[in-house]
């Protein structure tokens, strides 16, 4: 994967990639938009995120995806938000 803005992205570039965003859509075609600068079939995401960061941040990404549809379990929430920041950081170091 790589970083889609950085100081060297072409102005054109960043418009469209805002534009996609702005359109909203399910959370794994967001992630998509941010991780590769393109909307991609939600199986290729979690592969991409399984691949790049392990089996976990697919795990995290698809519990928040359910989430925000319908209640999920929550039993323990410190590990919860422990996954979540290990999975957050992997991603933030893509």
């Amino acid at each position: 994967m790589r970083r889609v803005f950085n100081r060297d992205t072409p102005s054109w570039k960043t418009a469209k990639i805002e534009e996609s965003l702005s359109k909203g859509g399910k959370l794994v075609q967001l992630a998509s938009l941010a991780l590769f600068g393109e909307r991609r079939a939600d199986g290729v995401v979690y592969a991409e995120l399984t691949q790049q960061l392990g089996a976990e941040a697919s795990q995290v990404i698809g519990w928040c995806n359910r989430g925000s549809h319908t209640a999920v379990d929550v039993s323990d929430p410190p590990a919860r938000i422990d996954r979540t920041a290990r999975v957050a950081k992997g991603l933030r170091q893509l």
